[in-house]
């Protein structure tokens, strides 16, 4: 299902991405700094930050209200957490290279779409194209999002010696020698270069080098380019999510016609790599999150009692418990336990009970604690 973003959506992320222009560029620097390897794919920050975050929605509100009507106000201030979260996963899946570029290049390189995320196609474009940014870094995101061969062609020949050994030695943090002998195999490549013949065949090798060096790839990128010769399922599967960028799932999943839909991700060998479940969280995530309920109609033939525990789950602690404004969550907890079926939900654990139940009873006019607060004793209930 196609997102189409309405026009006071639109505009609301057109006045956010304005006013908090230097928030964006503050986290942005802060989370290359800070940066740790986790396999996890969810959006997670420190207490400093989100203190900072509650901050600075605060001011920007008593900003905007003598501006605006206090409808846009209250959409506008909550677009900072998922703007701050598309900042992070962005600098998460690019780090190896990012690092090492100056911050005020990406800052001024750091596109957007009109939904409110990060265009990245479009940025990595634009560093590609900036004579500031040192060669073979620019070579290696030309790579890493797998551009027509003639546009890492041409910057490999602008490269210097150096670079070109830097890069045949494989050596650095860049490691584009994945990539350029992906390249030679599937016949594209149009310079000579001396590493060594690279089989793609053995993906054990590859997925142990990237687990060793905590190394993410776009498997969007180069997805479409699979043919017989290897199973998709099998990439998909070892690499997503924890070597893999933060939307490449369901890019993968558009890029793939019905059958390979069906094999791949909702009827893989094993019922334990169904990706339906993660597939669909997709849609409970910025900016998505208003067409969830009709992609959960669209899919309700594939979906099992585990799938919507997991979508539930994913709401309390990735949602409610994070106190993410951006979406009424607790609504949408709500309108999908209404359309759960009763003998699914007499499959549920219980811990997946005792939160639902507190949920569906929250009223936000009469409770004295707020969500989070309400879902902390009911952790600290079945811890106890």
């Amino acid at each position: 299902m196609i997102f189409l973003p309405s026009l006071e959506h639109i505009a609301a992320v057109k006045v956010a991405l304005t006013v908090y222009n230097d928030d964006i560029a503050h986290f942005l620097g802060e989370f290359i700094e800070t940066y740790k390897y986790d396999p996890d794919n969810s959006f997670s920050i420190s207490k400093r930050q989100e203190e900072r975050i509650r901050e600075r929605k605060k001011e920007i509100r008593i900003k905007l209200l003598t501006q605006l009507p206090e409808s846009l106000v209250d959409r506008v201030v909550h677009i900072l957490q998922p703007i701050v979260a598309e900042v992070h996963f962005w600098v998460r899946d690019h780090y190896d290279i990012i690092k090492h570029i100056q911050k005020r290049h990406i800052t001024n390189n750091l596109c957007w779409k009109s939904e409110g995320t990060i265009d990245r196609i479009k940025t990595s474009k634009l560093l590609i194209q900036n004579a500031n940014v040192n060669g073979e870094l620019r070579f290696a995101l030309a790579f890493a999002y797998f551009y027509e061969q003639d546009i890492y062609s041409q910057m490999f020949q602008s490269l210097t010696e150096k670079e070109r050994e830097r890069i045949y030695r494989n050596d650095s943090d860049l490691d584009v020698g994945f990539w350029m002998r992906w390249d030679r195999e599937r016949g594209s490549s149009s310079w000579t270069y001396n590493a060594e013949d690279f089989e793609f065949d053995y993906w054990e090798e590859v997925i142990t080098l990237l687990n060793y060096r905590c190394r993410r790839v776009r498997i969007s990128s180069f997805y479409s380019d699979l043919n017989d010769r290897y199973d998709k399922r099998r990439i998909l599967h070892s690499l997503w999510p924890h070597l893999s960028y933060v939307d490449d799932l369901r890019v993968c999943y558009y890029l793939s016609d019905k059958s390979e839909r069906d094999k791949i991700f909702h009827n893989p060998r094993s019922p334990f790599e169904s990706k339906t479940k993660d597939l669909l969280c997709s849609y409970i995530d910025w900016p998505l999150q208003t067409i969830f309920l009709d992609v959960v109609n669209q899919m309700w033939d594939r979906l099992t009692p585990e799938c919507f525990e997991h979508f539930l789950s994913y709401i309390v602690h990735q949602k409610l418990s994070k106190s993410m404004e951006d979406f009424d969550y607790l609504k949408l907890f709500k309108d999908l336990w209404n359309r759960i079926p009763d003998n699914y939900k007499e499959q549920f654990d219980m811990e997946t009970v005792i939160f639902s139940r507190a949920l569906l009873r929250y009223d936000r006019k009469e409770s004295t604690l707020s969500i989070a607060e309400t879902l902390e004793k009911c952790r600290n209930l079945i811890i106890t």
